[in-house]
Order: C-alpha cells, then sequence, then structure tokens
C-alpha cells in the first residue's frame, strides 16, 4: 500500500518502522532484508538473534545496563520486532557505532567499564572494532552494536544486539553464505564454555583476526564433538520417563548450548 494511503505513516526515510503510542514498529521481512538474507526464513532469524541476545543481556545482570522492553511477532511469514519507544539521541552514543563500522564510539568511562562485565560474564573478548584499523576503537561486541547514554532517564541502553553472539564457523565443504555471520549464531551457552573469549565479528566483514576465527572454529567444533552427545542421555531418559515433548526437546538442546539446526546429527 502506498505510504500516502497508510492510516498509520512510517518514521521518516524509513518505510519499515513505525511509532505508535510510546511502541516502535519494526519489519524484518522486508524487500530489502530478504535480498541481503537469501529468504524471508533467514530475515526473520535476526529477530530470533536480537531476541535471544537481549535475554542474555538480562541475564548476566549487569547493574546500570538496561535494555528496552521488546518482543518479536511472526505471523504468516512476516516478522516484526516490537519494542518501547526511549528518548535517546545520535549524540547520546557512547559505544560502538551507527554507520556500519566507519566511526567506532567508546567514550564514555563508566559505559566501558559496564561492557566489560557483560563480556566477560559472556565470554566475549574485547577487540578493535571498525572498517580500518585507523578508525577501530577495542569493544567486546560486535561492530555496529549500540550503547547510549540516556541523558533524560539518566540511564545506559544497549541496542543492535541481533550479532552480539559470535557465528558458528562455515562447514567445511560447503559453499559460504556471505550472510551467515548475521543467521547461523552461536548459542550463550555454548559462548560461555568455550575455553577462550570470542570475537562476535569473526567472519564477518568488520575486523577480527586468524586467531580469533580459529577459536570459534574450535567453539563451533565442540558442539558436535562435546555438547550433541551429552544430549543424547538426556533425551534418552526423557523418552523412557514418557515426558519428552517438542518442547522439552528445544528445551534440553538450548540448555546444553546446541543449536536445533543441529538436530539431525543426532
Amino acid at each position: 500500500q502506498p505510504v500516502e494511503l497508510r492510516s498509520i505513516k512510517p518514521v521518516p526515510g524509513d518505510n519499515n518502522t513505525y511509532i505508535y503510542a510510546g511502541l516502535v514498529f519494526r519489519f524484518a521481512t522486508t524487500e530489502d532484508n530478504v535480498k541481503l538474507l537469501g529468504s524471508r526464513h533467514n530475515a526473520a532469524k535476526v529477530l530470533g538473534h536480537e531476541l535471544k541476545a537481549t535475554g542474555a543481556v538480562l541475564d548476566a545482570n549487569i547493574c546500570g545496563l538496561h535494555v528496552p522492553l521488546s518482543l518479536c511477532v511472526r505471523y504468516l511469514g512476516m516478522g516484526l520486532w516490537v519494542s518501547t519507544q526511549l528518548a535517546l539521541h545520535p549524540e547520546e552514543l557512547v559505544y560502538g557505532c551507527l554507520d556500519s563500522g566507519a566511526t567506532v564510539v567508546r567514550s564514555d568511562s563508566e559505559m566501558n567499564g559496564i561492557m566489560r562485565q557483560l563480556g566477560e560474564r559472556l565470554n566475549l573478548k574485547p577487540h578493535p572494532a571498525g572498517m580500518s584499523h585507523e578508525a577501530a576503537k577495542t569493544i567486546y561486541g560486535p561492530t555496529d552494536l549500540q550503547g547510549y547514554r540516556c541523558t533524560k532517564e539518566k540511564r545506559f541502553y544497549l541496542l543492535g544486539l541481533s550479532r552480539l553472539l559470535p557465528p558458528t564457523a562455515p562447514e567445511e565443504g560447503f559453499t559460504e553464505d556471505k550472510a551467515a555471520y548475521l543467521t547461523e549464531l552461536l548459542r550463550p551457552e555454548c559462548v560461555r564454555q568455550a575455553p577462550k573469549p570470542l570475537n562476535s565479528d569473526a567472519f564477518s566483514p568488520f575486523l577480527k583476526t586468524a586467531s580469533d576465527e580459529e577459536a570459534v572454529a574450535n567453539c563451533t567444533r565442540s558442539i558436535t564433538e562435546s555438547l550433541l552427545p551429552a544430549v543424547v542421555p538426556q533425551l534418552v531418559e526423557g523418552a523412557t520417563a514418557d515426558a519428552l515433548t517438542g518442547e522439552g526437546l528445544v528445551r534440553i538442546m538450548h540448555d546444553n548450548g546446541v543449536n536445533c539446526r543441529y538436530l539431525g546429527k543426532l
């Protein structure tokens, strides 16, 4: 439907985002996102990653760090992200970037300390972030993360969390999916058990090192070599007790740091 005929108009410059009654509605399964990610399914998956990362931030329980109240809606193949409208302004960005890595900010010592705590609890590695070493800043999490110091509320907010967790390493022998770093991510339970902190920007177009990607590849291998075998006895126990449901299966796999896409390997 043409924009001029819509009863609720999108925000200027973004026909896929709407603000109404204090809520922000952002459609994920847009034509551009589908083209970038390869399918509507992948576009909707990014919303799931944002929800999962938001939960990981809340579970980390970092004093002073906040995220907007949010939910993910999936209906008839459409993905919609709904969150509370915050009183934030671009000049209040103190961590991360707004321009795809061209200008990375790390300007508030209190926020820097908060993010160090978050990185340590999630087992994320501090790393030079950006598109070039000249403009890079060392941060925890992905380059395109957004950390704000909200002047009005006197709070720190964290947004743009869909890539907070590192991606899984590409499988050998398969054609590399250039958008896999956006859609195929490790679970927080898996990241926390890695022997070394992991770089969220591994296998992405942003700055990373060969050792960063090797650490993520080792963690990816641990899913099939150790985490997945540990799931089997729990599944057998659940099936024996005649209490294993689809929901229970997903919970057991996730609690052990295994993504549901590995179900076929069981």
